[in-house]
This record gives C-alpha cells, structure tokens and sequence, in this order.
C-alpha cells in the first residue's frame, strides 16, 4: 500500500490495468490509493461510507458479478470510481494468485437467489426478485459493515415520530436502506420505524429530496411495491455487543395501509447481524399457491451464498434433537399475570431449554435455524402491546408462516396475524409464534 490518505486537488483517473493496481477515489480532497485486496476493500467501504454520510452526493449503486462457470449473480457494492471486478478480471487474478503475484482475493460469487425461486414467481414479478430483494441484501452488507466499524453507540440528538430516541447506529441502518430503495424504480414508497410516513420514490422534479422522496407524488404503472421496515431492531442491546437485525416487508401497490397483510405482503426480510451476516427471505403470492423460505449468508464484502433452499419448522416431534426450545420476551409481565407465570412454569417443568436474548429478530431466527421453539411477547393489563404490526409484526409472521409456522397475536383475541389489516404506521400488538403444535398450546394458557 503506497499510500493511505493523500490530499489532491483532482480526483485521479483509475488505472488502466485493473489486476496490477486498482486506484479508488471517494469526493476530493481525498485519494485511497492501493492493491485490491478484501481488506483494503473493505477499509475503503467504510471510508466512503462515513464520507457519504457527513457529504450528502450521489448514492452507491447496487450491481451483479456474473461468474461465467456456473452463470451464477449475486449482489455487490460498486465503490464509486473502482473498476468493475468482471468474472474476467476475478479469474485472471486467481491465476496471478496461484503464480504469487497476488495477494488473497475474494471468492468468486457463489449462488445465485433467483436460482433457487420458482421459475414462474421470477418470470411473473421480475422487479421483486433480479431488483428489490437483490438491493436490499446489498444494504444489509453495508449495514453489517458500518456495525463492525461503529465502535461508539450513542443516542442522537432526535427522536422518531413515536417519541423514541434515535441511536447514531439506527440512523446509519435508515441511510443504508434508503439509499438501496432508491435504485429500484419498482419501489414506489417507503416508511420505517424512524420514518413512519409513506413517502413516494423516484421522483423526477428538480431540487426534489430523491433519498427520502415527499408524500403525495405519483409514478408510472406497472410492477409496484411499498417497502416498510425496522432498520435496526434491537438498539437496545447492541451496545453489549449482542445480535441485532433488520426487519423489511414488501407490498405490493402504492401503500401497505388498509390492506390485508396475507394477500398484499408478499415478501419480507430479517437481516442478522451477529458473528455472522445471515439473511432469511420469504416470497409468498397467495394466488399461485407457491411460498419460498431461503436463509443466505454473506461470505464475503456483498457477496451472498444460499446456505438452505428451504427453511422450515419441523415440528416438536420432528425438530433436530430431543431439545425444546422457549423465547419469554417481557418476563416481568409474568409477576402479575398468574397465565403468563403458570405458561412460564409449565415450560419449565416440562424441561424446555430457555433461548432469549431481547432481540426479536435473533429469538425468531433461533427457532427457524432449530426447526422448532415459540417466543411469546404477551400483553397483560400492565405490560402493553410494543411490537409494531407494520415494522414488525406482519414481516415477521409472513417469515415465519412461510417456513410452516405459526403467529398469532394475544392482543387481538389469538388471531393470526396475518389476519388483520393495517390501518395505521403505529398499530402494536403482542406476538407469539413458532410451530404450530406450541403456539396453540401457549395461545390457549394465555387466553383460555
């Protein structure tokens, strides 16, 4: 590395032959100057990133690496003035590897996720499958980056619209997540937990905000979706160190509110951010009668490999091992509710092992990873509905039902879910869900 940080007064050209010396530049006055490696990558990403944040500009592109062996595509960062890695240029230095000319370099990409989704759901909603879910895994990988480097967590001087304060690090989750909707011209509006208000996209009027859009503005028809999401769920137990996610549902139309969750939502992420970067990504058309649940994992700077085809609760019986597994979210709740208290108490006469860690997505993700477990998130008449139907609730269940599960909401009488529509960003309720067999029994102590 010749050089790390050098004032310029140009931005330098990139270099001819991208093998030898790849030169990449961010916005003067700087200039990062070096040889490809992962890690010098990844030193720049998060360079670019932080100097993205504090001078607002162009925003990063979401591409393709094609490798030309298998054919396989997957989504990756283009750093913005850095030669393309072509399936070429990855293949020559591969070679330049072996001969030891190189350093390490990245894998080639691995799999591809349209590859493992029927063919007709990619044929028939093209946008959702080679644009938007593409994008979003892109941001999830910037997310994960930004977490690794984001020493510091620090509650900002802001709240959200609901009164709760904003951690530095959820604000950088919010900017990755816009930035990756903004490239998806299927995307018609956005909201989040940060932002609760539906604000259109990809507007073409000048001097018009394009990352954060404004309400009211229309697009072209055709294939449409809305995006509502949690950026990072679990702010609260990431200054430990603890795992985190992200929580994303897709709809389709011009906005999620007063539409039925089971027709409408079609789609929905949970990001994992722990010692690994995994993704699970449900795709269900009620019409077509197909639903796909796929666990992927990042394997290296954007890169993504399928790690199951098919995530799905096996059932008590049939789950992996003889283990039993309960998540109690809001354990206190059970000091003044004598059902909550007798449910506790019956899961543990009944040897069940306790895994939970505050973090919805970490506690759903556990149960999906074994095959079997319930988390509860009760509502007593001291403990209030907290989990918010658009953000979380309704991405969540759509995952969980997708792997052949079950989510009920105690707030609203045990019914599904999935059931109710959604009239407002602010709709909360409580959750339970897991296999089947076990969230009926928990929804009947609760309830009955």
């Amino acid at each position: 590395m010749r050089s790390f940080l050098t004032p310029i007064s140009e931005p330098p050209k990139p270099q001819r032959n991208p093998h030898r010396q790849c030169k990449l530049f961010a916005r003067p006055p700087f200039s990062l100057e070096f040889s490809p490696t992962p890690l010098a990558l990844d030193i720049y990403m998060q360079f670019t990133l932080v100097h993205s944040l504090q001078h607002p500009g162009p925003q990063h592109n979401f591409h393709s690496i094609k490798h030309t062996q298998n054919q396989t595509e997957v989504p990756y960062l283009r750093y913005p003035g850095a030669q393309n890695l072509t399936a070429n240029h990855i293949e020559k230095r591969r070679r330049n590897r072996k001969k030891g000319k190189m350093g390490s370099i990245p894998p080639p990409p691995l799999n591809n996720l349209t590859s493992h989704l029927p063919r007709s759901l990619v044929s028939s909603h093209p946008q959702l499958t080679t644009s938007i879910l593409p994008s979003l895994l892109g941001a999830i990988s910037c997310i994960s980056a930004s977490l690794r480097t984001a020493q510091t967590v620090a509650p900002t001087s802001t709240t959200n619209t609901f009164g709760d304060a904003q951690l530095n690090v959820d604000m950088l989750a919010e900017s990755h997540l816009r930035a990756a909707l903004v490239s998806c011209p299927a995307v018609h509006a956005a909201s989040s937990e940060e932002d609760p208000v539906e604000r259109t996209l990809h507007l073409h009027q000048p001097g018009v905000d394009r990352l954060h859009g404004v309400e009211g503005e229309e697009k072209e028809e055709g294939e449409e979706y809305t995006v509502a999401f949690d950026p990072l769920d679990g702010s609260s137990i990431i200054a430990p160190n603890w795992t985190v996610g992200t929580i994303i549902g897709i709809w389709r139309g011009k906005s999620a509110l007063g539409k039925s969750p089971r027709s409408e939502q079609v789609a929905a992420v949970l990001g994992v951010f722990g010692p690994r970067t995994t993704a699970v990504i449900a795709v269900r058309f009620p019409e077509e009668d197909k639903r796909v649940c796929v666990e992927l994992g990042e394997v290296d700077g954007g890169v993504w490999e399928v790690l199951r085809e098919r995530v799905e609760f096996e059932g008590v019986e049939k789950g992996k091992g003889k283990e039993r597994y309960f998540a109690p979210a809001n354990l206190r709740a059970a000091a003044e509710d004598e059902k909550y208290m007798a449910l506790v108490e019956k899961f543990i006469r009944e040897r069940y092992t306790l895994r939970y860690c505050g973090g919805l997505v970490p506690d759903v993700y556990h149960g999906l990873v074994k095959g079997k477990g319930v988390y509860l998130s009760p509502v007593t008449a001291g403990s209030k509905a907290k989990l918010r139907r658009l953000y979380e609730l309704c991405p969540v269940a759509l995952v969980v039902e997708c792997a052949g599960g079950k989510a009920i909401d105690p707030a609203d009488g045990g019914k599904e879910v999935l059931d109710k529509e959604v009239k407002s960003c602010d709709e909360r309720g409580g959750l339970i869900c897991g296999t089947r067999e076990e969230v009926e029994m928990a929804g009947e102590a609760l309830l009955g």
